[in-house]
């Protein structure tokens, strides 16, 4: 038991953590996605925020980052399953083919802004109640 809490833990980055502290310990709970990730470009903040403000709850139950590169803002889309991502992403943003690790490269190179649930936090923030 002492050997695998003295191993040094590999969380993959592909995965939503909630971390509950306690006086004794922490509880973690993890999910995992599935799937390889969506990329989309955004010209303007505001059409982001209008893609957020459209998709779907479950679309926003995701793991989604938001990245400034190259001068443009990209979205970067975990599927929990394998599902597509919402067709929403596409009406106001650029879906683009990039190759395998590209979340890694645009996150090493680019400015992450909000993670790992950017399209809840923008339409949390930005979405109009009545």
């Amino acid at each position: 038991m002492e050997a695998l809490l003295c191993a040094e833990p590999r969380l993959p980055a592909e995965a939503m953590y909630e971390v509950f502290g306690g006086a004794e310990g922490a509880i973690v709970f993890a999910r995992r996605c599935r799937g390889e990730p969506s990329y989309f470009w955004f010209e303007s903040f505001e059409l982001l925020i209008e893609a957020a403000i459209a998709a779907s709850p479950q679309a926003r139950d995701v793991i989604t980052y938001l990245v400034w590169l190259d001068g443009r803002y990209c979205l970067i889309f975990y599927p929990w399953d394998g599902e597509a991502a919402p067709a929403t992403l596409g009406e106001f943003g650029e879906a683009v083919e990039a190759p395998p690790n590209y979340a890694r490269h645009a996150m090493e190179h680019g400015r992450v802004i909000m993670g790992p649930a950017a399209l809840r936090e923008m339409a949390q923030v930005f979405e109009k109640t009545p």
